[in-house]
């Protein structure tokens, strides 16, 4: 793939190159993000390709040739770009930027564990930075529960929070139910004598039943604004182009995010269909749930998309 060989040409690593499109794609109106995942099957998988708004911000970052930017992209979205003229090829970043980068304490290093709202550890990290990939979300969210930073409910978002299993390890299951009680109701206290017994598995937990434990706390319905908030993020999508063809599948809202640098609250709005119009500016995109797309006749999908 060209987009290897050039990155290794000027001696660039993946991630300083991703780095250096990012701060292009910044500055374009709507911004285009564009993650190292992305490139990386790019580079890797020779019949994987991306959306045309993606492939003009990575050519015109290489300085690529339109043959080469038509690469990146299906054949129907061929022909559309050019280079544009004195365009130099991408210099060595002096440092990757991060996206976004994790507070600057020793903490984000140590174990993580996930706790939900019964006072139990349902998955195990080994690190800040590991517990935010595998759940979806920032750096800076998991900290701030590590470190009981929020002052309201820190249920509310997830489902469930996070510790540090150093310090959740070493306290006894009554210290731990006071702990998440009070985190519940966003106090700091609640008197672990007032509290009603929990009965269950304390301690890790198999990886299967873990995973079981965080999707149920994910989906567990706390009100109607939770249940909109989230369920649709871990749905299967489908991208469908402006004339009606499925483009792309995903198993869950950040997988598609991953590979189109649509922002995951974008794409969950788009299949609910609570945006003004279907498509997404940028990459021309309209994102719907996989199942609903499946289950529809196609006079249903062209007046969800209002292509009639």
């Amino acid at each position: 793939m060209w987009l290897e060989d050039f990155r290794r040409a000027h001696g660039l690593t993946l991630e300083e190159l991703g780095a250096y499109i990012r701060r292009l794609g910044r500055k374009k109106h709507p911004e285009i993000t564009v993650s190292d995942i992305l490139l990386e099957r790019l580079e890797g998988e020779p019949k994987f390709r991306t959306v045309p708004a993606i492939a003009d911000l990575i050519a015109e970052a290489c300085g690529a040739t339109a043959q080469q930017r038509d690469r990146l992209v299906l054949e129907k979205d061929r022909g559309t770009w050019k280079p544009k003229p004195g365009r130099k090829p991408a210099p060595k970043p002096k440092a990757p930027v991060e996206e976004e980068p994790e507070p600057k304490n020793d903490g984000h290093h140590h174990p993580v564990v996930a706790v939900d709202r019964a006072g139990f550890a349902v998955m195990r990290f080994a690190g800040v930075k590991n517990a935010a990939a595998r759940c979806g979300v920032s750096h800076k969210m998991v900290y701030s529960r590590c470190l009981r930073q929020l002052g309201r409910d820190e249920f509310r978002a997830l489902g469930f929070t996070f510790r540090y299993a150093e310090e959740w390890d070493g306290m006894t299951d009554t210290e731990r139910r006071a702990d998440v009680a009070g985190r519940r109701t966003g106090t700091s206290s609640v008197s672990a004598d007032a509290l009603p017994p929990v009965h269950g598995p304390a301690g890790p937990v198999s990886l299967e039943t873990a995973h079981s434990a965080v999707s149920r706390a994910l989906d567990a319905p706390e009100g109607k604004a939770q249940e909109t908030r989230h369920v649709h993020y871990q749905r299967g999508v489908v991208a469908v182009d402006r004339e009606g063809h499925e483009v792309a599948r995903w198993d869950m809202v950040k997988h598609a995010q991953l590979d189109t640098g649509v922002a995951q609250s974008t794409i969950s709005k788009s299949i609910q269909g609570r945006r003004n119009a279907p498509y997404v500016r940028g990459v021309d995109l309209a994102f719907i749930d996989a199942e609903e797309w499946d289950d529809m006749t196609e006079a249903q999908r062209r007046a969800r998309l209002g292509l009639d």
